[in-house]
């Protein structure tokens, strides 16, 4: 009997602590939203592709709101919970809400890896190639940010070249392409990432010194600029000798 009480008195605690959670999460998206109306009381949509770039300022104001909640968690979570319920009343993407811009760069990443090595990544990308102080201004264009998730069909209409992310990398506007990795190197083993990774040597070779090529970017810096730790070039390279791409 005692085990019974026990068992039943736990599952009230866990739900009570997940009504508080979604609570908590609930209200602060309220607040959220109600920051970004203060701003653009009345935002507007804009065409697909690279005009909806988002200021790295943006990403990573959105990260400091919502950490408490996010933590450790992925790209999978961070839409579901934030960026589809932000968006949802104006059926847009999140960067047409916050005030979307032309790209600069274009974000190849895993939308497993934590959220917080997406952010800290472009945050030092962008500090990389702005030493000034406007290197909050870089703008990325990130899939899940610019994308408009309530109107999937319209940005992946079928053909890869039709698709959002094609006409947004292939922008004459584009400046390069910033993959986010850690030691796994997982986008290397996503066969939508190793497209994206195609179209960038593409355009290496099409634009030359036009166009900035592919950034390896981490946590702890660009790989291929310098600015990264032995530990992590390491265990990068160490994944990337072992990499089978037949399960891409």
């Amino acid at each position: 009997q005692d085990t019974a009480i026990g068992l039943v008195l736990g599952a009230m605690a866990v739900c009570l602590r997940r009504r508080s959670f979604v609570s908590t999460i609930s209200r602060r998206r309220k607040e959220m939203r109600k920051l970004i109306l203060a701003d653009r009381p009345n935002p507007q949509p804009c065409p697909r592709g690279p005009a909806r770039a988002i200021s790295i300022g943006k990403l990573v104001d959105f990260d400091d709101f919502f950490q408490a909640h996010i933590r450790d968690r992925s790209m999978y979570y961070v839409n579901s919970n934030l960026i589809s319920p932000l968006t949802e009343p104006e059926k847009m993407s999140y960067a047409e809400l916050v005030g979307a811009s032309s790209v600069d760069f274009f974000v190849s990443h895993y939308w497993g890896h934590q959220f917080r090595l997406l952010t800290e990544s472009l945050r030092r990308h962008a500090k990389h190639w702005r030493a000034d102080d406007q290197w909050k201004d870089t703008t990325y264009w990130i899939c899940s940010f610019s994308n408009n998730q309530w109107n999937l069909k319209e940005e992946l209409p079928g053909d890869c070249d039709e698709s959002s992310f094609y006409i947004a990398l292939r922008d004459a506007g584009c400046k390069g392409t910033a993959m986010v990795l850690d030691e796994k190197a997982e986008p290397l083993q996503r066969s939508w990432c190793l497209f994206e990774l195609l179209q960038t040597f593409r355009l290496s070779q099409e634009r030359g010194e036009d166009f900035n090529g592919l950034s390896l970017c981490t946590a702890s810096g660009v790989l291929n600029g310098g600015g990264t730790g032995v530990d992590i070039a390491m265990g990068i390279a160490q994944r990337l000798a072992t990499l089978d791409l037949q399960f891409a």
